[in-house]
């Protein structure tokens, strides 16, 4: 009698007793023929709009992150961190979801360190967007309580360090679990799956990549908005235009930009963690659906900073118009290289 776990964010799996110790493997179907109706056509396409959207804003983000007015924010080292992340998450998932279209399987083929490798990299990008959104929303918290505390907790050294450790603690930690608890088994057709053994160390993955940071990050951003929300109320009756009313403007305007990530994230993430905590039973095809609103939270972050900061639009804006005048002048150089060749034959004519 098999029973599907109530936490399995990677794969459709199903947790049977085979009179040993308990593993997951993928539900196999009859054939590897795809059977993709209409809502598989529309999600697929739909996840390979968000995969080019989404791989070039994290792209245009680390750029402009990058930039002298953007890089001297200790947050830089955050937003340039989870653009990476958010790209390696989306490679991984459009791969995923590629395979699950056309093959109807999540993992057809691939070896042992293949399968390694996508349990390791799935997991850890997982846990670096969740912390690292955690340190965002840990940071506009104390600057909108404690203003004169952001500067001394949440500086570019602290930054840098929180970014490198949760990285080498949580890469660690994830090829630990793909060395021990994933691996490939072989069927009759010889081809290869991925199976996944339930431990206790991949139901701690799956609580630390959701539900723990969650318990941080929503308490955070909603006091946060109660407080941003009562400082713009307090902002409408100022009369008279001081340098700290001018200071607080601006520390709302980063605290609006860093609200829209969180939130975003939080909107995205929610229904998949819930679904997967509360529900004992799913198939590929509802995986298929539901990893649309991870790769969703992966894509927007650019497009969310561009809607949310003037400073961030105009850098945008600058950027593209440099690229613009770039591919422009190439263009131009190249017609006029090409015109001013002449025949080898027309000449000898003249």
């Amino acid at each position: 009698m098999c029973d599907s776990p109530s936490l399995q964010l990677l794969t459709n799996i199903t947790t049977c007793d085979n009179g040993s110790s308990p593993f997951a493997t993928l539900q196999m179907s009859t054939d590897n023929t795809p059977t993709n109706g209409p809502l598989e056509h529309g999600v697929y396409y739909t996840k390979l709009l968000v995969f080019i959207g989404g791989c070039l804003g994290n792209i245009l983000s680390v750029v402009i992150w990058l930039s002298p007015m953007f890089r001297k924010m200790p947050r830089s080292i955050v937003c340039i961190s989870l653009a990476v992340v958010n790209t390696i998450y989306l490679l991984v998932i459009f791969s995923l979801s590629t395979t699950k279209y056309f093959n109807d399987e999540y993992f057809l083929g691939g070896s042992d360190v293949t399968c390694k490798i996508k349990g390791t990299l799935f997991g850890f990008t997982q846990h670096m967007d969740s912390l690292l959104i955690v340190f965002l929303s840990l940071e506009r918290c104390v600057s909108v309580f404690k203003p004169h505390l952001v500067k001394i907790i949440f500086t570019h050294t602290k930054a840098a360090v929180y970014v490198l450790t949760i990285a080498i603690i949580f890469m660690a930690f994830n090829v630990f679990i793909a060395m021990y608890d994933i691996s490939t088994m072989k069927l009759q057709n010889g081809e290869s799956r991925c199976q996944i053994d339930q431990t206790p160390r991949i139901l701690i993955r799956q609580l630390l990549i959701g539900p723990i940071p969650l318990v941080v990050i929503i308490p955070c951003n909603a006091v946060t908005v109660v407080k941003v929300i009562a400082q713009y109320r307090a902002m409408r009756h100022v009369v008279v235009i001081t340098q700290q009313h001018i200071q607080k403007q601006r520390a709302l305007k980063v605290t609006k930009l860093t609200l829209s990530i969180t939130l975003t994230f939080i909107v995205l993430t929610l229904p998949t963690n819930v679904y997967f905590l509360c529900c004992r039973s799913y198939s590929s095809d509802v995986l298929f659906v539901l990893t649309l609103l991870p790769m969703l939270n992966a894509s927007l972050n650019f497009y969310l900073y561009t809607l949310a900061s003037k400073d961030y639009r105009g850098k945008v804006r600058v950027m593209l118009n440099k690229a613009y005048t770039h591919v422009r002048n190439f263009f131009t150089s190249l017609l006029c290289q090409q015109n001013a060749v002449v025949p080898l034959q027309d000449y000898e004519m003249n």
